[in-house]
């Protein structure tokens, strides 16, 4: 997990029986939380060589458009 990128923030698992990688949100994060999240989140899926990724996003209530496009 990135230093910056607060543990409770984000569930990282691999489902390698169907090679997708899960990120769950813990809580809903800053606007300045958001980009070392996804960046995690692609560093992490491309390291596992999975093609497929899943966010599970119930505790988030905002996603900012110009961060998550």
């Amino acid at each position: 997990m990135s230093p910056t990128v607060a543990a409770d923030l984000l569930t990282l698992s691999y489902h390698s029986d169907l090679n997708i990688f899960v990120g769950r949100w813990g809580y809903q994060p800053t606007l300045e939380q958001l980009p070392e999240a996804y960046a995690l989140l692609r560093r992490q899926t491309v390291a596992l060589g999975s093609r497929f990724w899943l966010q599970d996003i119930r505790r988030r209530v905002f996603n900012d458009p110009a961060t998550t496009h």
